[in-house]
């Protein structure tokens, strides 16, 4: 076998192409990606290694930071997820939070 087959087959070995299939570790990864979860966060649920994980988030195009990044607030996804996050904390805080604090007087609570 000469050098240029090996090359090429080395070649082919290399190339491969990312499908994003329901229920994939690519699937999940974009789909953790599009929360906010780090890298090493999305490759410990997946089982992918981090690079694995960026390569694919680069692939789908997913932003966890900058302008239109989910983890600070302003992409449409994170919108959705802030707003049912927002309602299902209101819950939380009227129902656990708020009676811990009844017996405060309102004067502490403000200083």
């Amino acid at each position: 076998m000469g050098i240029d087959k090996i090359q090429k087959a080395a070649r082919s070995l290399h190339t491969h192409t990312v499908v994003f299939k329901v229920g994939s570790d690519e699937d999940f990864a974009a789909r953790y990606g599009m929360m906010g979860l780090t890298t090493k966060a999305i490759a410990a649920k997946t089982g992918l290694s981090e690079s694995q994980v960026q390569y694919r988030l680069g692939k789908a195009k997913i932003k966890r930071s900058g302008k239109e990044g989910y983890r600070n607030g302003t992409n449409p996804f994170a919108q959705r997820v802030l707003a049912v996050g927002l309602k299902m904390a209101k819950s939380v805080v009227a129902d656990e939070i708020a009676p811990r604090f009844a017996g405060v007087g309102a004067t502490r609570i403000n200083q």
